[in-house]
């Protein structure tokens, strides 16, 4: 009777919304390639289109702490910068960014958020967020909008952008989903002082599938089990 109890409580916490609290997957505090927060089992990797480069000018980086409006991001003056005043501008412009689950368990994908931010008038103020085709989970637009207005130095948006409206969002063990963070709207070469674009701590963030949260219950009710009959 008292495992029968044990395990009904179990379910229920596993049931229970504050058991499975959000956490970052993979978080990209810098302009480099790796995530440089990755939860066990996952592995980030951003990729920028061409015209993407790497500043850690104080002023053009977010060093708020956060990703989006999630804590967690450290203050690091690193972010991606675009400059459409030295470049033949591509529009939309773009940098990718991949989560790949090499864990055992599946996770449901809660959030991509990010900071976005421009500085001059000819940079692009508009930015979608879309699931890329060859994802493990659905395809498509994920949200739009409009940056606030250019200042120097760079005051970012932040970002949060839900990914639980899609019709698939779990991220099943061995699969993978990249997400595009796009601009337009800019003009190229520039003669506008600083037309340029920003991102900086970005973050996919989930939570265990509760299948997958009931199965290690299961799984640790099974060991204290066995331990008891054993004592």
């Amino acid at each position: 009777m008292r495992t029968l109890a044990i395990l009904t409580a179990l379910v229920a916490l596993v049931a229970a919304p504050a058991a499975r609290a959000e956490v970052i997957l993979a978080g990209f505090e810098t302009s480099d390639a790796d995530a440089t927060i990755e939860a066990v089992g996952f592995d980030g990797v951003a990729a920028g289109g061409v015209g993407w480069t790497h500043t850690t000018n104080a002023s053009q980086s977010d060093d708020d702490g956060t990703f989006g409006t999630l804590a967690g991001a450290s203050t690091t003056d690193s972010s991606w910068k675009y400059s459409s005043s030295s470049v033949s501008l591509v529009d939309p412009f773009y940098v990718d960014f991949t989560l790949t689950n090499n864990s055992n368990s599946d996770y449901d994908l809660e959030y991509f958020r990010f900071d976005a931010g421009r500085r001059g008038g000819d940079s692009a103020p508009n930015w979608s967020v879309d699931v890329q085709a060859g994802s493990d989970i659905t395809v498509g637009n994920v949200g739009s909008g409009v940056l606030s207005a250019p200042v120097d130095p760079v005051a970012y948006d932040d970002l949060d952008l839900s990914l639980t409206a899609l019709a698939d969002h779990t991220l099943e063990a061995g699969e993978s989903a990249t997400v595009r963070v796009s601009f337009s709207g800019g003009i190229g070469n520039s003669a506008v002082t600083g037309p340029n674009n920003y991102i900086d701590n970005v973050a996919f963030t989930g939570t265990p599938e509760p299948a997958t949260m009931a199965l290690m219950v299961f799984g640790g009710l099974t060991v204290l089990s066995r331990r008891r009959r054993r004592a």
